[in-house]
């Protein structure tokens, strides 16, 4: 509150300087699939833990490197189509931690997953353009359901007073 300069000596906790993402993916028709490739490398600058720079606490600069390969679009009759992929994350083996705290007499840390591959397979059902029924799905914590009305009940209220700088729109949902 005095106006002292503090930006030498306070950092925003967790947000580094530099991060950046460089991806890519590769699409190819295979015969009965389609073959899909991607991998993508993520960079991030050294960031502190907390507000006061402290080393003990701090996250030194990592990249991870992720990658994946599938076999997608394959037909499957009445099943739909099915997919088939390989992937892995991490595959540098970059070590780096998640969080850290500086208790004066030692530091803890929580260290991130190491080097981890699997595999999946998808199956996906078709369905026909006109049978998709969304509009019926309900809304987050059904506010919809609760509040879908209000539309048409504030319509001849509006119109009663005369706001002519309320606008509101029948087929809409809310106020505008």
């Amino acid at each position: 509150p005095d106006g002292t300069d503090v930006t030498d000596t306070y950092k925003i906790p967790l947000a580094p300087k530099w991060n950046y993402l460089i991806a890519g993916v590769y699409r190819a028709p295979v015969g009965f699939a389609t073959l899909e490739a991607s991998a993508n490398w993520s960079w991030r600058s050294k960031q502190w833990a907390t507000i006061t720079p402290n080393e003990l606490a701090s996250r030194r600069a990592y990249g991870t490197l992720d990658a994946r390969i599938a076999l997608t679009d394959i037909q499957a009759g009445g099943l739909g189509s099915l997919e088939f992929a390989v992937w892995g994350r991490n595959l540098t083996d970059t070590k780096y931690w998640t969080s850290g705290i500086d208790l004066s007499v030692l530091a803890v840390r929580q260290w991130a997953d190491p080097r981890s591959l699997g595999v999946e397979a998808r199956q996906q059902h078709h369905v026909a353009g006109g049978d998709a029924d969304l509009g019926g799905q309900p809304r987050a914590l059904a506010a919809d359901r609760i509040l879908d009305h209000l539309h048409h009940d504030l319509g001849p209220v509006a119109q009663q007073f005369g706001d002519r700088d309320l606008h509101l729109h029948r087929g809409r949902r809310g106020c505008v």
